[in-house]
């Protein structure tokens, strides 16, 4: 068995041409008997360095690769990055469990993203679990969040809340979260189950809060919408979200 749990990443200042990959907590089994257990849970990433470019991030990434029942969850990770360029993917919990034939379960819940600045050019997921697929496997994504506020440059981000891939998908009440900002730009937004916008003081009819530009469908159903107005607000018409194709 394997924990990487309650681990602290902070990185606030310096200049990191080549920052190369950063995770919180890393747990992997690749192999072994019996019940596999592979914990990444409540590890804390904070990175704003403004001269700093990354790859790969992750909160928390647990994995197994053996041929034993295994356990594999992903939990109650957060990252918190205003600065800097992200040049690959950017994960709040990432649960891999391959366990051939035998019974698996991959768990991502209750991990935060929260972005207030830097330039973001790959897909980022608030919670991501992936099994091998087979009939004995189980997927969970809950309660994952992704939280946008300030200026961050989002324009080629693809944004995921909980993406899971397994014979049996456990998935709900992943969020997505434009907190006080206006005139983000996404390239995407999938797998969310809730969708809240706080809009900023002094807003107008003519600003956009959200806008995405994917040719893919952005497909609502089943979303829950909720906005959230400043008692100054006057404004009889406001713009949340905004699919150009």
């Amino acid at each position: 068995n394997r924990l990487a749990n309650e681990n602290i990443v902070t990185i606030t200042g310096g200049v990191y041409s080549d920052g190369g990959n950063v995770t919180g907590g890393s747990a992997t089994v690749l192999n072994g008997a019996d019940e596999i257990l592979a914990t990444a849970n409540a590890n804390r990433v904070t990175l704003s360095p403004t001269s700093a470019v990354w790859k790969e991030i992750s909160g928390g990434t647990a994995k197994a690769n053996t041929t034993a029942k295994s356990t594999v969850t992903a939990d109650g990770n957060i990252l918190t990055l205003t600065a800097g360029r992200f040049e690959q993917s950017v994960y709040g919990g990432d649960a891999n469990a391959d366990a051939g034939s035998n019974t698996a379960v991959a768990a991502a819940e209750s991990n935060e993203i929260h972005i207030g600045g830097g330039r973001y050019q790959g897909a980022i997921y608030g919670g991501r679990a992936l099994t091998n697929g087979t009939a004995n496997t189980t997927a969970v994504v809950r309660n994952n969040i992704v939280e946008i506020s300030g200026t961050p440059d989002l324009s080629r981000a693809q944004l995921h809340g909980g993406v899971g891939s397994a014979a049996h998908v456990m998935r709900a009440d992943n969020a997505l979260i434009v907190r006080e900002t206006k005139g983000i730009t996404a390239a995407s937004i999938a797998d969310f189950q809730r969708l809240t916008f706080y809009v900023p003081a002094g807003m107008t009819a003519d600003d956009t809060m959200l806008r995405v530009t994917s040719s893919a469908n952005t497909n609502l159903s089943g979303t829950a919408l909720e906005a959230y107005l400043p008692g100054s607000s006057t404004a009889n018409r406001l713009r949340l979200l905004y699919a150009e194709n």
